[in-house]
């Protein structure tokens, strides 16, 4: 990520949030005059991992005022990255936004996106690779949407049901101290019932 008005290096993160989106609504909720732009991102594997490796490979191009932005040209950061991502093949997706300049030699020269083996080729090939690169990312893409998709589901049926076995407990009890064994049979019962239904509901709606 970077800024235009602010020469403070780039911003250099991870997230499990879409940084498109989310990850960027959230920097610039407090500066909107001069917003972040993303430069370049990438779904990889094992990303702790892989962001503590590339942490420290940038660290002296660290901003010490600012400990997540780094004086270095986006064009080095993303071949750093691929460097570190390329004997396990961790880099599944990436998108560069612009063309990334070299301020060595003033060229414009854009990072050739590497093929699904890892190698990169050279521009005779690059419309043919590239097609066949787009393929596979988007494939890729779209199996970790669903996947995380899956997950939020996941976690949201799990919620729900502790919510309601609490509900059903707290039934119980209450019927228990009003009118004995009856009573919380007889509110246990209701509070199961209604939450059977909630979950069916749940279930339903997200199938």
């Amino acid at each position: 990520m970077a800024r235009n008005a602010v020469d403070e290096g780039l911003l250099i993160g991870q997230s499990y949030s879409d940084p498109t989106h989310d990850v960027l609504n959230a920097l610039n909720i407090d500066e909107p005059s001069d917003p972040y732009c993303c430069k370049y991102y990438a779904f990889v594997e094992n990303i702790d991992d892989l962001f503590e490796s590339f942490s420290l490979k940038l660290n002296e191009f660290r901003n010490i005022k600012s400990p997540n932005h780094f004086f270095i040209p986006p064009y080095q950061a993303i071949d750093y990255l691929r460097e570190l991502s390329a004997a396990d093949n961790l880099i599944k997706f990436e998108e560069i936004f612009e063309e990334i300049t070299d301020n060595k030699n003033g060229d414009e020269e854009r990072s050739p996106p590497p093929s699904p083996d890892g190698s990169v080729h050279d521009e005779k090939s690059k419309p043919k690779l590239e097609k066949e690169l787009n393929k596979d990312l988007n494939k890729r893409s779209e199996d970790f949407f669903t996947e995380r998709q899956r997950q939020a589901l996941v976690r949201e049926r799990k919620k729900l049901i502790l919510i309601l076995c609490a509900l059903v407990c707290g039934a119980t009890i209450m019927g228990y101290f009003t009118n004995g064994i009856s009573g919380a049979l007889s509110l246990g019962l209701s509070a199961a019932v209604v939450s059977a239904f909630v979950i069916y509901s749940f279930n339903k709606g997200q199938s």
